[in-house]
């Protein structure tokens, strides 16, 4: 499988992209989107913490691929965020087709 980056452009700096993952716990249990196991994570420390930018719940799990300034630590680290923020950049998983 490979990863194709998509979604509508945020004017939103600290949006990140979301990657299909979500919470089905606030900050507890996570689900991907087409129902396989998350066998893997990639949480900054102190995530997730249930609390979003706009307050709890954060059940949406975004990836920062850019360097926030005063937020470094979540650069290419996970972070959960609110669903409901303005439509987001996300990533999903395709078939590689061969050339």
């Amino acid at each position: 499988m490979d990863l194709t980056r998509t979604g509508q452009p945020s004017s939103d700096v600290n949006s990140g992209v979301w990657i299909g993952l979500k919470a089905v716990v606030t900050g507890k249990s996570f689900e991907w989107t087409d129902g396989s196991p998350v066998d893997y994570t990639k949480f900054a420390v102190g995530q997730p913490d249930g609390a979003g930018e706009f307050g709890p719940p954060a059940n949406c799990i975004v990836v920062h691929p850019d360097t926030l300034i005063g937020r470094e630590a979540l650069t290419n680290a996970w972070d959960d965020d609110n669903c409901y923020k303005v439509m987001r950049a996300f990533v999903c998983k395709q078939p590689v087709q061969s050339c």
